[in-house]
């Protein structure tokens, strides 16, 4: 199997696996091939594709703004803006925009160090995942664990 240099890029980025495997498949890898290049398990490779492709159609697939579309865009980092009536402010939109988040959208506040910090649920979703993948082996899937307890329950039953 040869890589191109883009999919060898993002077989060496920084990314979550799973970003990988979409990135590799919009690149037009194989299954199998993607699970070898990330060495990983072909199930894995096929159960992030499956949501891809559930998520494609059902329109509810919104990927993350890559760092090159962000540092593309000339969005400031800092603005300035006023508490109006009742503690509301308004996110601009080149922010909102570069976020993906439209209105009527739910976002998550977080008070750092006399600092207020704004996430989506999106990326409340990849922190989490970036937690929990660091303490299960990139070959294991929890979801097939619980199925197979939930399973061995049912057969007690």
């Amino acid at each position: 199997m040869d890589l191109t240099q883009e999919a060898a890029a993002v077989v060496g980025a920084k990314l979550p696996q799973s970003e990988k495997i979409r990135r590799l498949k919009r690149l037009g890898m194989r299954q199998a091939d993607i699970a070898r290049a990330l060495a990983i398990t072909d199930q894995f490779v096929s159960n992030v594709i499956g949501r891809m492709r559930r998520a494609e159609a059902s329109g509810t697939l919104r990927t993350r703004p890559s760092e090159t579309h962000m540092a593309a865009t000339t969005v400031a980092r800092q603005v300035r803006t006023q508490v109006g009536e009742g503690g509301r402010v308004v996110i601009p939109a080149a922010f909102r925009s570069v976020l993906g988040i439209d209105v009527g959208d739910y976002v998550f506040l977080r008070l750092e160090d006399s600092e207020v910090c704004l996430f989506t649920p999106r990326e409340a979703i990849r922190r989490a995942q970036e937690l929990v993948s660091q303490f299960v082996p990139d070959d294991v899937s929890l979801a097939d664990e619980l199925i197979a307890e939930r399973r061995v329950e049912a057969a007690r039953e």
